[in-house]
């Protein structure tokens, strides 16, 4: 176990001050659990996901939301041009809440109001 917690920070960098180890995201459970931990609790039978690749460039859209996750604590720079998997859970009709996972580990994800005049949110705001 400690073996694949160093393994994941080495592939990462990312050591969390609240849990000091990864952030597993392998499983739906472990996603769920997660974002239970956030305090968003979600239907973990309504969930989607997509697999797709961190761009190699940024974007000025992507660069916003890269400035998005690292107010979370997440920082997307580190993975790009590599694949990744979103998923998507579903908190109302109005309201997604989506998680990057790569190798195992989230990496990211955002709260996001899809009615036309919605916005996105961070998962937490820690900066």
């Amino acid at each position: 176990m400690l073996a694949a917690v160093v393994l994941c920070v080495i592939i990462t960098g990312r050591v969390y001050s609240v849990k000091l180890s990864r952030i597993e995201g392998s499983t739906n459970a472990q996603r769920v659990e997660y974002l239970e931990s956030l305090g968003i609790n979600v239907d973990s039978t309504d969930v989607t996901f997509k697999q797709t690749v961190i761009p190699s460039d940024f974007s000025d859209v992507y660069k916003q939301y890269n400035k998005l996750q690292k107010k979370a604590g997440f920082d997307l720079s580190r993975y790009k041009g590599k694949p990744v998997k979103v998923y998507t859970y579903f908190l109302n009709d109005t309201t997604e809440v989506h998680l990057i996972v790569q190798n195992g580990c989230i990496i990211g994800g955002d709260i996001a109001d899809i009615r036309l005049d919605g916005e996105m949110k961070p998962l937490l705001n820690q900066k």
